[in-house]
């Protein structure tokens, strides 16, 4: 039917029209339209007149299109629809008439607020203004102003229970649910809470409020739905209440939270803390009241104080009822509460008591002793008013709370009442309590082998108890042994052993008997030992069991004899005879010798490097050198490098290298030692030179005489060198040689000086070099000296 309805009407197509435009008219045209729809493509090839034209008429269809209100000559308007308005067709906004009969063949184009769009399928949908061009074969018939208008929602629907206590804040919006249908054939459609508008107003709904009311009263909510682009805006109110907060019904709780002892000042609020609710505070005298009044409680001669409830303050030691009376205000009812409280006697030093574990006793509460002392100075028991308090620690910090046990340590503080005040109390003593003992022969015990030390701590797997001929699981007894401290035995001996048996709570059977523990055989390594001798005194290696040393039970005694009846300290070279004896109480004795032989050590030679090179003195000369064993050092001299040529020591005194080898011999501790051939060389003997004391003075020589011919003296030198232990004088081979001075003073070798004529007057340096030549074992010199020589 769609498509029939399209053949013939030709919906918002794009039109081309060609024309020839002439003298104001308009000839014959073609006019070609294109359909804006899935037809495809319409042509139309009529020919039309101007005055055609003119006689269409477009206007809307009142009749048929759904709450249509005409506004002006032709303009309508329309409220917005969710399937929105078709343009033509049957149903169609726009009616065109040619000559007063229905036209189909035009098209229309549409603008929306002054822009020109293209419907999809010839259906116009938002809200807006349009304008509406109606063209037929090219040409604008007709104008058409259409407006479409957003449409009230059909329904808006708002549930939720807004009620509430008052607890300072304002109502939860999250509880309101918000549904709007939009238009009579459509579903609701719930409407997200972030979406809406919410104003706040009195119950009447009349007077806004700025902000969401928190305190007690009836209220309106004006929830809005604030529409969109296609829908106007609307709201609707919901009332709701603020019911005034409830009192609330407190429990209060009074507690003692910290000690009072008695100083002769009342008690107070500081030692009291209330639990209001389950939370703890201290106590608030604004809005809080603590009172006190008397139990009964019998004083220190037997006789009771009638309790009275009448309020005081409480200075005394004893007993009170304390009383909290909370007042009530704007968020609760007052409320009571109360507990009672002590204030404790304080501690005298004046009396002394003290505490103590009896002998004997009946049973298990009646084994503590309390004795305070009397005016004469003699300790009486106290058996009336006698508190005893357990602890755990030395200091008395941490208070035994739980039951007491039989066989764990305590520490024990009596305390005495002296007054109503006052209290005296031991200090804190060392106890173990202790069920009562009752020996049962009935009970008996023995080892279940015979036992032999093996390291190991004997246990109940070693024994066998019976109660009369019932053999007993080791969970049902207990074996302790005469040791301190509760140790087991362990070592070689004899032994008390006792068995007990839990008879009840307070009663312990128990029976005794002796067992002993054998010495085991013992396996010792000692071996013999040899060393080298090291001026140390020498011990074998330690014994040893199952690989590891002995320590204790164990003697080494050294002997110089195979008999052992010489002890010795083994430090020196030679065989040494140990006896070994191992004694430990867990095993049989152990005896032994073994041998350790201390062997010669290598004897050392060590040459003092620089006496290997001596000086000519005429007498032999020897090198240094020393051993380690102590012995004399002698020499023996070669004048080969291979030591063939030996020489005697007398001969080794003259200029010459020679070869020297050390001997020392062997003695009780070192081995005798050669050592190798070391080079040692006597160097020549360095000869003193110096000219005669004559010699050194200055020379004076004539001026007169020197003018007229040469004048001549002469020097002399000494030289001397040591030989066996004398100085010897040097007769032959000094000469003399001028090394400076004026070229007219001449020196000749044998030191005869020649001055020659017309040397002028003054005085002369004269260097000149005395020369010795050098004998056999003595070595050349040369020396310089000055000769000093005046003319006048």
């Amino acid at each position: 039917m769609r498509k029939n309805f399209l053949k013939k009407t030709v919906a918002f197509a794009m039109a081309t029209l060609i024309l020839a435009e002439s003298a104001g008219t308009f000839p014959n045209a073609t006019l070609t339209a294109y359909a804006n729809d899935d037809i495809g493509i319409l042509t139309s090839d009529e020919t039309i007149t101007k005055d055609e034209q003119a006689s269409y008429i477009a206007d809307f269809n009142y009749d048929k299109v759904y709450n249509l209100d005409k506004t002006g000559e032709n303009s309508c308007e329309v409220e917005y629809k969710q399937e929105g308005f078709a343009l033509t067709g049957e149903n169609g906004l726009v009616v065109v008439k040619k000559n007063e009969e229905a036209f189909y063949d035009y098209s229309i184009n549409v603008s929306k607020d002054g822009e020109k769009i293209l419907p999809d399928k010839g259906v116009i949908y938002d809200v807006g203004f349009y304008n509406l061009e109606i063209v037929v074969d090219g040409k604008i018939v007709a104008t058409l102003e259409f407006t479409i208008k957003k449409n009230q929602v059909s329904e808006f629907v708002v549930d939720g229970n807004l009620n509430k206590t008052e607890d300072g804040n304002p109502i939860d919006l999250e509880n309101i649910k918000a549904r709007v249908k939009k238009q009579h054939n459509l579903d609701f459609e719930n409407v997200d809470i972030k979406d809406l508008e919410f104003e706040y107003y009195n119950f009447s709904g009349d007077t806004k409020f700025d902000s969401a009311p928190t305190k007690p009263g009836e209220y309106s909510l004006k929830v809005i739905y604030p529409g969109n682009e296609n829908y106007k805006s609307t709201y609707q109110f919901i009332w709701y209440k603020i019911s005034e907060k409830p009192k609330e019904n407190v429990t209060i709780q009074l507690q003692q939270v910290k000690k009072k002892i008695y100083d002769g000042t009342p008690i107070d609020a500081s030692y009291f803390n209330v639990i209001i609710n389950g939370e703890k505070q201290a106590i608030d005298e604004k809005k809080m009241e603590l009172s006190f009044e008397l139990l009964p409680e019998p004083d220190v001669k037997g006789k009771n104080l009638k309790a009275g409830k009448k309020r005081f303050v409480p200075v005394d030691a004893g007993g009170y009822l304390a009383v909290i009376h909370l007042y009530e205000d704007d968020t609760h009812a007052a409320a009571y509460g109360q507990t009672i409280c002590v204030i404790d006697r304080a501690q005298t030093d004046s009396v002394e008591v003290k505490v103590e574990k009896r002998e004997q006793f009946e049973n298990f509460y009646d084994q503590l002793l309390v004795k305070i002392k009397e005016k004469d100075g003699e300790f009486v028991e106290c058996k009336d008013r006698v508190k005893i308090d357990f602890y755990k620690d030395p200091e008395g910090k941490e208070r035994v709370e739980e039951q007491l046990k039989t066989g764990e340590l305590y520490y024990v503080k009596a305390m005495v009442p002296v007054d109503n005040n006052y209290y005296a109390a031991s200090d804190l003593t060392k106890i173990i309590l202790e069920k009562e003992r009752m020996l049962d022969e009935r009970l008996s015990i023995k080892p279940v082998n015979k036992l032999t030390y093996n390291k190991q701590p004997v246990s109940k797997k070693d024994f066998n108890v019976y109660f009369e001929n019932r053999k007993l699981n080791e969970d049902e007894y207990t074996l302790t042994f005469n040791l301190p401290d509760g140790n087991l035995p362990t070592d070689a001996g004899d032994y008390e052993v006792e068995v007990s048996v839990d008879a009840d709570d307070y009663t312990i059977m128990y029976n005794r008997a002796t067992f002993t523990i054998k010495s085991a055989e013992r396996k010792v390594e000692v071996k013999d030992k040899t060393v080298v001798y090291n001026n140390k005194v020498q011990k074998i290696d330690p014994a040893l069991q199952d690989g590891k040393e002995i320590t204790s039970g164990i003697e080494y005694t050294y002997f110089a004899d195979e008999n052992l009846e010489k002890p010795v300290t083994p430090k020196n070279a030679g065989t040494y005879f140990v006896k070994v004896i191992s004694r430990d109480k867990n095993y049989y004795e152990f005896k032994t010798v073994v041998k350790l032989v201390i062997k010669k050590a290598d004897a050392k030679i060590a040459f003092n490097t620089k006496s290997l090179t001596a000086t000519y003195t005429g007498n032999a000369v020897k090198p240094q050198a020393s051993v380690n064993s102590g012995e004399k050092v002698s020499f023996k001299y070669y004048k080969d490098a291979k030591c063939k040529k030996e020489i005697k020591a007398v001969d080794v005194k003259n200029v010459g290298t020679y070869y020297v080898v050390a001997v020392a011999k062997e003695n009780e501790n070192y081995k005798g030692v050669t050592s190798k051939a070391y080079k040692f060389v006597i160097k020549k003997q360095a000869a003193k030179l110096d000219l005669t004391a004559t010699s050194k003075k200055t020379k004076v020589l004539s001026y007169t005489k020197l003018q007229k011919h040469d004048l001549k003296y002469a020097v002399k030198a000494n030289g001397t060198y040591k030989e066996a232990n004398k100085t010897k004088n040097i007769t032959k081979g000094i000469t003399f040689t001028k090394k400076g001075g004026d070229k007219k003073i001449i020196v000749s070798q044998d030191g005869k000086i020649t001055v020659k004529k017309g040397l002028k007057k003054g005085n002369y340096k004269i260097t000149i070099t005395i020369n010795f030549k050098g004998l056999a074992n003595i070595d050349k010199k040369a020396v310089e000296k000055t000769i000093t020589l005046k003319i006048k």
